[in-house]
């Protein structure tokens, strides 16, 4: 077992800038900060010790222990986060060791203050009570947000459009609610306003999610496809009144604080707000999405937007009344008449609704309809009971063109279907490799299948099992959806495909499958179809396109026939559906030469850093509607680069870098998915890691700077452009050369940290560049950082990747950033 240096180190690091982050914002002090560590290698130094010895012990009198492996791995693990925490002690004493250096043993100083004294001041005023209203705000909206996401991807099937809409309704009307929040009355009046604001924060995301669930059918019947006007539409009316008042919140209570101490806080702000988004992301993403159910980790949400007016000392008779009745009622919907259930089967009406899961990967929930029982992931079926034909078109259409298929790869789907039909061939192995291990579980509860001696269950990343795997195979079933998302995207690629060919035996055969079509095949479907199937020619000699309930890409380098009912009659296959007596061989011929007439020899290649098939299942998607979408992103990107200019070059810069920070961080997380594989914890780290920098930035701004002036934020400026141009590079080389895995955990980490702590410095050194008033600085400033996040979200999404890849797309970025930076030079004015 290799020992967990990385895991190990990346964790440690996270909980120290937390908790670093803790004391800068005041909410707890310098000395408990380095308690809290020197408890933490005190801890680790004992154990290591007394491990260390039982170890010696053991080696030197020769004692049969049998969990000694167990215990050398402990004591290694518990030595690597002995030896971190080594490392910030000895960084809060380098003065002493600096001054032994240079002038020899002296008497011991003590270390400088870590602030510069107008910060420090700033700090000391700020209490616990000034912090926690901010803290609750970025708990609260980055666990909504999470939440919300993962509802409108349930209901619509969502794709990395969908994404992009959501995300960019989220921003502009948060940004909007900023705006709003400058207007707030003063004092006294203000107080009353924060407290209903939390007690309908906490509310919010409750009602939220009911309504999403309720309204969808209603506004888009069921069995219809909600196009991008309805879903934009939708999105943006029901996320209007907790985007509003969360935007507003932020700067009624930048305000607030700012006033309190005549001093401007939007910098120290931001930075709390966004430690209590990095504090809302560690608790879901590993802890709450594990034991929760949707509506429970929102009950809690609601819990601790309802201490708020407690914790600030303002709750009166009234506040501690509505806090005991809306507690008192959630509690019995929530935890009692499992709202949650009920909720949920307002999606499927006319079935009846056995259960629901939230996991880590998606909802999953399990439908009858008459004797058919479905088990949905995110909206969309799994495992349907009776699907004879689909489960044999899967399994027989790959499996008849092997003269004896032994050995078989399964990657996702129906696995109570297609273990039966697999059985016939009386295959030797079969590893069935899926990356939600709830589902499989609940697959078991209520779609028993025989249990094969000869099917092997494994929950991994597909291309990761490919790539560590030593087992070689007949025939590699690819039961995944069409490559909408950049994450499905991953199996059509040149890459995959030759991951696969090293894992297939010379007579091999990889199935595919793509949407079906009847009898018209659309352009847009030719597009994609002639895509996949020169990519798949790239790497194997023959393509067959097999027509059915889906379209079918069969690929070897032996010959492929497209007679399968022959073939099955032959082997004597005993089946309902895929059979001489339903399929018809001409019939079959004439469909798939329809289809491969419409395919086009081409250059084009999906890859997995420039993943061309995605867009085009876009726009075949899109081409579902009458409207063009793609006018609307034209007159976007228009109206951007007109804003642009009226603005000032404080608010391009801001703008510039909410959009390349966005952009980045999507760029790094599809990287990501690319070279590891979908890693649902390393996601949540790199999530965290970069509103730990966004914070760190905000927080030491001036004491890097010192006096802030125009010309070092535009030399900030530059310095986001060249880490967007680092990335590029290291893109590059990923894509081009063999870097060691532990090294790209490094690499992958740091670029998301440096381009969170530059854009955090920006926005920072912003608040103080500009003169206005303090409610107007905050609103502006926030509003004009949601804006380019949102316009980041969505043109990276849907437009940038798909086109340019991950480095042309990162070259766009740089040349936004140049240009944002020649407008500030240009501009001699920074209002």
């Amino acid at each position: 077992m290799p020992y967990a240096l990385f895991p190990i180190g990346i964790a440690i690091i996270l909980l120290y800038a937390l908790t670093y982050l803790l004391y800068r914002t005041g909410i707890i002090l310098k000395k408990s900060h380095r308690q809290i560590w020197n408890t933490g290698l005190l801890l680790t130094f004992f154990i290591t010790a007394i491990l260390g010895l039982l170890l010696a012990v053991q080696v030197n009198f020769k004692l049969e222990i049998p969990w000694i492996k167990e215990l050398l791995n402990w004591h290694v693990d518990f030595g690597i986060g002995m030896s971190m925490i080594a490392i910030f002690h000895f960084t809060w004493h380098w003065g002493y060791y600096r001054d032994l250096l240079r002038r020899g043993i002296e008497k011991s100083k003590p270390a400088p203050e870590e602030a510069g004294m107008d910060f420090q001041a700033a700090t000391s005023r700020l209490t616990f009570r000034d912090n926690f209203p901010l803290l609750v705000l970025g708990l609260t909206a980055l666990i909504s947000q999470v939440i919300f996401l993962r509802e409108f991807l349930s209901v619509f099937h969502g794709n990395e459009l969908v994404i992009g809409i959501i995300f960019a309704c989220w921003m502009l009307l948060t940004g909007t609610g900023a705006l709003l929040g400058r207007s707030s009355p003063k004092a006294e009046g203000k107080n009353k306003i924060h407290i209903t604001g939390f007690y309908l924060l906490g509310l919010l995301p409750l009602l939220t999610v009911f309504v999403i669930r309720f309204l969808k059918n209603i506004v888009f019947p069921a069995g219809s496809m909600a196009g991008v006007a309805g879903i934009l539409i939708f999105s943006a009316s029901v996320l209007l009144f907790f985007c509003l008042l969360s935007g507003f919140l932020f700067t009624s209570l930048t305000v607030a604080l700012s006033r309190k101490y005549k001093s401007n806080l939007l910098g120290k702000s931001y930075a709390v707000e966004s430690t209590g988004s990095i504090v809302g992301g560690l608790l879901f993403s590993f802890l709450l999405v594990y034991f929760l159910g949707t509506f429970q980790i929102l009950f809690l949400v609601l819990i601790i937007n309802l201490s708020v007016p407690f914790v600030m000392n303002q709750a009166g008779r009234r506040s501690i009344f509505f806090a005991g009745l809306v507690t008192s009622v959630f509690f019995v919907l929530v935890f009692i008449l499992d709202l949650d259930l009920h909720s949920r089967s307002l999606l499927f009406r006319n079935q009846i609704t056995f259960e629901t899961l939230d996991t880590p990967y998606g909802n999953l929930v399990v439908t009858e309809t008459g004797d058919q029982i479905t088990i949905y992931e995110n909206g969309t079926p799994v495992s349907i009971s009776y699907d004879v034909s689909t489960v044999e078109e899967n399994v027989h259409y790959p499996m008849v063109q092997h003269d004896r298929p032994d050995t078989v790869l399964i990657l996702s789907g129906d696995l109570t279907g297609i273990a039966t039909e697999v059985a016939k061939y009386h295959v030797r192995c079969a590893d069935y490799v899926e990356l939600n291990p709830w589902i499989t579980r609940i697959r078991s509860k209520y779609l028993a299948y025989p249990e094969f001696p000869w099917l092997n269950i494994l929950h991994t990343d597909g291309r990761k099992f490919l790539r560590k795997t030593e087992h070689a195979y007949d025939v590699i079933m690819v039961n995944l959806p069409a490559p909408g998302t950049a994450q499905v995207n991953r199996y059509y690629t040149t890459e995959f495909f030759q991951e696969v060919k090293l894992r297939l035996h010379p007579q091999g055969i990889i199935s595919i499958s793509l949407p079906g079509v009847e009898n018209y095949v659309s352009t847009e479907a030719g597009r994609l179809y002639s895509l996949i199937f020169n990519t798949l020619g790239r790497t194997f000699r023959h393509v067959l396109v097999v027509p059915g309930q889906k379209t079918y890409f069969l690929a070897s380098d032996a010959e492929l026939d497209i007679d399968i009912p022959g073939l099955i009659e032959h082997k004597g296959i005993e089946t309902i559906y895929v059979n001489p007596y339903y399929l018809d061989l001409f019939s079959l011929q004439e469909r798939s030469q329809q289809v491969e007439e419409i395919i086009q020899d081409g250059e084009l290649i999906n890859h997995d850093f420039r993943p061309r098939a995605y867009f085009l299942q876009l726009d075949y998607w899109l081409s579902h509607f009458s409207t063009n979408f793609w006018m609307p992103v034209m007159i976007l990107i228009l109206l951007i680069v007109l804003a642009g200019l009226r603005s000032s070059p404080l608010d391009t810069a801001i703008f510039t870098a909410g959009f390349t920070g966005t952009a980045a961080e999507l760029i790094l997380l599809l990287g990501i998915q690319v070279v590891f594989g979908y890693i649902y914890l390393y996601l949540a780290i790199i999530v965290t890691v970069f509103m730990s920098g966004l914070a760190t930035g905000a927080l030491i701004a001036d004491k890097i700077f010192g006096e802030i002036t125009y010309m070092k934020f535009r030399f900030t400026q530059f310095l986001l452009a060249a880490i967007v141009g680092l990335m590029a590079v290291t893109f590059l080389l990923i894509d081009r050369t063999q870097i060691p895995g532990i090294l790209l955990h490094v690499i992958f980490v740091s670029l998301t940290f440096l381009v969170a702590f530059v854009s955090g410095l920006l926005f920072a050194s912003a608040a103080i560049l500009r003169r206005s008033g303090i409610a107007s600085t905050t609103s502006r400033l926030y509003s004009t950082d949601l804006a380019g996040s949102a316009a980041g979200a969505l043109l990276t999404a849907i437009l940038l990747i798909p086109l340019l890849g991950l480095t042309g797309s990162l070259a766009v970025i740089i040349l936004i950033n140049l240009l944002a930076l020649m407008y500030s030079v240009i501009r001699k004015t920074a209002i």
